[in-house]
Order: structure tokens, then C-alpha cells, then sequence
């Protein structure tokens, strides 16, 4: 699982740059791909199904709602540090079996075309 490194130029103009966009995201898959369930733990939830009477989907579901938790933290974190000044906010949005990233402008623009901070 992992989240597009796809930046939109339009759409962060004045908020965020490239590189700091980059940054973000690719902090933000390699916290999921540390955390997320590796394909041995997947495949034995899936093996012993039948015999557990289901049960054994609840080992991987330990390592996703761990790489949820860590997930959670990260963005937290780069909200009080990176994005606040930035007058952005980044949401993790859930729903029926997906997930997707939200940046939301919260306010102006904080840089200028050229990359520099607004005063």
C-alpha cells in the first residue's frame, strides 16, 4: 500500500513545494511499508482460515491498525511543524476497504511564486 507521489503544481501553488511535497509522501509510504503486514503474515491469515474459523485475519489486522497508528502520528506531527505555517491541514480519509490523503487549504497562500515566504 502506498500513497501517489503525484504532485499537482496548480494546486499547491503558494502552499508547498515540490521537494517539501516529496518529502511528505515519501515519508508517509515508507512509515506504511515499514508497518504494513509483510505477505507471510497475509498469507497465513489466509491459510488458516478455515481451521481458526476465521481468527487468524486478526494477525494481519494487528499490523494494519499499527501502520494506521504510526500513519496517524507522522501527520500530526508534520501538521504542528510543516503544514501549519503553510496554512495547510492533511487528513487521512477511510472508507469500505480504501484510504486516500487530503491536503485542505486552511488559509492564503504563504509563498510567493519564486518560493519565498509571504510576509
Amino acid at each position: 500500500m502506498s500513497y501517489s507521489e503525484l504532485y499537482d503544481r496548480d494546486g499547491f501553488e503558494g502552499y508547498l513545494s515540490e521537494k517539501e511535497f516529496l518529502n511528505i509522501m515519501d515519508t508517509i509510504n515508507c512509515t506504511l511499508f515499514n508497518y504494513f503486514p509483510c505477505p507471510m503474515c497475509l498469507c497465513l491469515g489466509y491459510f488458516l482460515a478455515l481451521p481458526t474459523l476465521g481468527l487468524s485475519f486478526l494477525m494481519p489486522n494487528v499490523c494494519v491498525r499499527d501502520a494506521e497508528e504510526q500513519l496517524q502520528n507522522f501527520i500530526k506531527r508534520a501538521q504542528k511543524k510543516k503544514l501549519a505555517d503553510k496554512n495547510l491541514e492533511l487528513v487521512l480519509r477511510k472508507k469500505c476497504g480504501t484510504s486516500w490523503l487530503e491536503f485542505r487549504k486552511i488559509g492564503p497562500p504563504t509563498l510567493t511564486n519564486s518560493g519565498e515566504v509571504r510576509s
